[in-house]
């Protein structure tokens, strides 16, 4: 984590992502879906993200959200391909 952050360093961070990896263990919450703000912040910024939940505010073929790789390669194939 990166703590508190004025916003230009927030931009700058943001700026060196690639993708953004939402929650991997909302199950551990009960959870199977979620609509986190973080993840609409992301896609608003042009950055696409992998969700290992069901989001409810994103269309089920959503083409910037990825949830079907198992592996890091897969995930980063993905990224390289949405940039």
């Amino acid at each position: 984590t990166h703590g508190s952050m004025k916003q230009s360093e927030y931009l700058e961070t943001f700026n060196k992502c690639t993708i953004w990896i939402g929650s991997l263990a909302s199950y551990r919450k009960g959870l199977a879906d979620e609509c986190a703000l973080n993840i609409r912040e992301m896609l608003a910024m042009g950055l696409p993200v992998f969700l290992v939940h069901k989001d409810t505010a994103l269309p089920i073929h959503f083409p910037f959200n990825f949830s079907e790789g198992e592996n890091i390669s897969d995930i980063l194939q993905f990224a390289n391909k949405m940039s």
